[in-house]
């Protein structure tokens, strides 16, 4: 399902933003030394501008990085849980998987009512569309930026992952001790578990809402179809 250009702009700053903040807490001693000779010259005012608009740059490529990341990892592997019944009670949304598949059953019961065709293979790629095409912009909305939480949260869980790996180069080049790397190491992944929770949640829930409307939509269309029919008379 498509986002708006807005929450696209916000997600890639937001988590490039995040990869730049861990990078600066890793590399602290780094950024204090730069930051301690930039104090003591006497830097031009279009150099100050062009470090802040570098700085922009940076964050918009590092949550580019985040999200090609994101997209061939944590956005697959949330779209695999929401698939499985078993793994996404793990992911503590039971009854979120319940609910969804219980509204697409529904969704494609009316949809197939009356047509001589079989389940697409992807329903909800269908359910979408139609909800695009005879949704009221509220829903849209409603669905959109349920969708967009899933996607900030994974691309969030990508710039952890991307921390952690600058974590594993500063171990191996024996920067960190190994007590510290795996204190780091048991923190990431546990929020990454927490990110995945609130993306397969919320991911669930979008499509929930997408089943829903357009099985109301289904069946509004249908029951106006029948009051339009002719009587027959016997």
């Amino acid at each position: 399902m498509p986002v708006t250009t807005l929450n696209k702009i916000v997600s890639i700053f937001l988590v490039g933003g995040l990869v730049l903040l861990f990078a600066t807490i890793l590399h602290w001693s780094g950024f204090r030394y730069l930051a301690e000779h930039l104090n003591q010259a006497v830097v031009p005012t279009e150099v100050t501008a062009l470090l802040v608009a570098g700085a922009f740059v940076l964050a918009a490529l590092a949550g580019a990085v985040a999200e090609a990341v994101s997209d061939v990892t944590f956005r697959r592997i949330v779209r695999a849980i929401a698939a499985n019944a078993a793994v996404a009670t793990a992911f503590g949304q039971r009854f979120s998987f319940l609910r969804t598949s219980r509204w697409r059953a529904r969704f494609m019961d009316s949809w197939v009512k009356g047509k001589p065709c079989v389940e697409p293979l992807d329903a909800g790629s269908l359910a979408a569309a139609y909800m695009y095409q005879t949704g009221t912009t509220e829903h849209i909305q409603w669905v959109t930026n349920e969708y967009a939480t899933y996607i900030l949260a994974c691309d969030f869980a990508a710039a952890v992952l991307l921390a952690l790996g600058d974590v594993t180069v500063l171990r191996l080049a024996g920067g960190i001790s190994g007590n510290r790397y795996a204190s780091a190491l048991g923190a990431g992944a546990t929020v990454i578990y927490a990110l995945l929770v609130l993306a397969v949640g919320r991911y669930l829930y979008a499509y929930e809402i997408v089943y829903r409307q357009g099985f109301v939509q289904l069946e509004k269309s249908s029951e106006h179809a029948s009051d339009k029919s002719p009587m027959v008379n016997s």
